[in-house]
């Protein structure tokens, strides 16, 4: 069993993108479960969108870990505590992947104890804030769902209410690209 934990479902966007539709084409009305399911995500996430799956990543950082001979927790926390940087959540690595994108490597006390997710202005990678993330998310959803236009300023704004967010006049354009490019996915 590997000990690499990667959420795809935060920083993967084609992950991301395939769970929405998902969601909004089943049978069953999943809002309030994916509503649940975000309504934490605050400050700002970092979002792949390279080419690598959750599983080429995860498998190249496992090989990069078996290279260095890492076999246990206490194995990694060396590793992170002579090789890596620190930064005031403690020590981390910054990681190359093969398609030149940069991943952070952290502790976690879990029995997958790399945590691994984009490093901050890495290429491939986008920086969004988290009630951005949330409303183009549950928008996403909804225009799926409702068979209506990812773009309409109406979607977006019933969306935002049922986030407990006030009210758009325009759609913001980091909005409006990331719709665009959710919507190639359907």
């Amino acid at each position: 069993m590997s000990s690499v934990f990667f959420n795809a479902g935060k920083h993967h966007f084609p992950d991301i993108a395939r769970r929405i539709i998902g969601y909004a084409q089943s049978s069953e009305c999943q809002e309030n479960f994916i509503i649940g399911r975000i309504k934490d995500l605050d400050g700002v996430t970092d979002i792949y969108v390279g080419d690598l799956s959750p599983q080429q990543l995860e498998g190249e950082v496992s090989e990069f870990i078996q290279n260095k001979n890492i076999t246990s927790l206490e194995n990694y926390r060396n590793f992170l505590e002579t090789e890596g940087d620190i930064k005031r959540f403690g020590y981390y690595y910054q990681y190359t992947m093969s398609d030149t994108s940069i991943f952070t490597l952290r502790l976690i006390e879990d029995e997958k104890y790399i945590h691994m997710h984009p490093a901050r202005y890495s290429p491939h990678t986008f920086r969004i804030r988290g009630n951005t993330l949330k409303t183009i998310i549950i928008t996403t959803f909804i225009a799926i769902r409702d068979k209506e236009s990812f773009t309409n300023l109406s979607v977006v704004n019933n969306a935002r209410q049922k986030l407990g967010l006030p009210p758009l006049d325009e759609i913001p354009s980091k909005i409006g690209t990331m719709l665009h490019k959710l919507q190639d996915y359907v």
